[in-house]
């Protein structure tokens, strides 16, 4: 299966894990109001091998079985490696990682372009698509260099909250699917199935990402770009191209970006997929909810999501930018970014269109029976009896979590999102 090509360097900045405040507060024209409440995170692990946690039915954000982070191993190849741009430091155990990235957008044959300032009237002195309900959840790409299609998944969120539909798209199925490649050169993309539908793992991620993402196979054991050699992770890409419900159908580029363009599509409630030349000291700690102003550029560009603006911030007009490392960042996951750091390291931006196509449908196994959870040794919540299908070839067992047929354990109990208990 074909995937994204690369081209210029590109930042993607992660944290590990997803412990967060749940009293964050958000801006929204200068007014504070306190975040909706977060399911509490799994713990974080620092050492390898260490404890896996299976957060079991839980809501959004990441309702997913996902390998412990080995911070100390990405460490060392830091100190070691002369591969590429290392990871930055943001925090005590938050990293970022640079990533190459594809053609620019803008200059795709398939985009519709825009330009110049407002016609329709004057623009509202504030937007915050928050408060319109118009704006997804905040989200964490971890440590894998895949921030363009968090952004991506973002501004397809906020397409279909325009139609009345609350579904959040799946990152995993855009990274496996091409999706970038996709819109340059066929103005679309593939219709993409949803978060619910393929929760977003990390480890998996770093599998379906290029293999020169020497930094996630080091966080998280596993081969970049070995997808195709993992028989589950493979059924699971199968399992998605033909369950895909939303296609980016058109887009629309903003060039020159200036903020007038910009607040306009705001105002109209279309989000904006905004990429940034970043600096290290600026964008890795905000000062609360605001991004310093920068010079120097030490890496970028950067793939965010532009979801409000205001006219008057304490540094004229600013935009309000939404990130993709997790809610720890900024203000809830949420910043404010100055007219003037926009001229000076705006890189590309554009507006989606989403069609949906009803999902579908597969006939039903021909029976079901509970398969009780066999015992673990390391900490795992309890996991309440499951479905699974009788339906799987001899000698395999259906996973308990991705439901694909695989081998199963040596001890011949299924397996755990791909994992064996010991």
């Amino acid at each position: 299966m074909k995937l994204a090509r690369r081209a210029a360097p590109i930042v993607c900045v992660l944290a590990f894990g997803c412990a967060g405040s749940s009293g964050a507060s958000r801006v929204s024209d200068a007014t504070y109001y306190a975040p909706p409440p977060r399911p509490v995170p799994p713990p974080r692990a620092s050492q390898w091998p260490g404890a896996v946690f299976l957060p079991v039915s839980l809501p959004w954000p990441w309702p997913t079985a996902s390998h412990p982070l080995d911070i100390e191993a990405v460490k060392a190849r830091m100190r070691s490696s002369t591969l590429g741009p290392k990871p930055i430091e943001l925090a005590n155990g938050v990293l970022a990682a640079v990533e190459s990235t594809w053609p620019r957008l803008t200059g795709s044959p398939f985009a519709i372009r825009k330009s110049g300032a407002r016609t329709n009237g004057a623009l509202p002195d504030a937007v915050d698509l928050r408060s319109s309900n118009l704006d997804g959840p905040v989200k964490s790409q971890e440590m894998v260099g895949v921030c363009w299609s968090f952004a991506l998944s973002s501004v397809m969120d906020n397409a279909l909250r325009r139609q009345g539909q609350g579904d959040v798209v799946a990152p995993m199925h855009l990274i496996s699917s091409g999706a970038w490649d996709s819109l340059h050169e066929k103005g679309k993309t593939a219709a993409i199935i949803s978060e619910t539908a393929w929760p977003y793992v990390p480890a998996k991620a770093c599998k379906l990402t290029s293999p020169d993402d020497a930094w996630c196979g080091a966080a998280y054991h596993v081969a970049p770009g070995s997808w195709r050699q993992d028989a589950s992770l493979s059924a699971e890409v199968e399992n998605a191209d033909a369950h895909g419900s939303h296609a980016v159908s058109k887009f629309q580029t903003i060039d020159p970006p200036t903020f007038e363009a910009i607040a306009d599509e705001l105002a109209s409630g279309h989000e904006v997929y905004g990429a940034f030349r970043i600096d290290d000291d600026a964008w890795s700690r905000p000062r609360g909810d605001v991004i310093p102003d920068y010079g120097s550029e030490s890496r970028g560009p950067h793939a965010t999501t532009i979801i409000g603006y205001r006219m008057n911030g304490p540094r004229g007009r600013e935009l309000l930018i939404k990130n993709s490392w997790g809610s720890d960042w900024g203000a809830g996951g949420y910043a404010w970014l100055s007219e003037r750091s926009l001229t000076a390291h705006g890189d590309d931006f554009f507006t989606v269109e989403v069609a949906s196509t009803p999902v579908p449908q597969t006939a039903p196994p021909p029976h079901t029976s509970p398969l009780p959870v066999p015992a673990v040794a390391f900490p795992i919540p309890a996991l309440p009896g499951v479905l699974v299908a009788d339906a799987c070839a001899a000698g395999q067992a259906r996973d308990v979590i991705t439901r694909v047929c695989t081998s199963p354990c040596g001890s011949g109990a299924p397996r755990l999102a791909g994992l064996c208990a010991p």
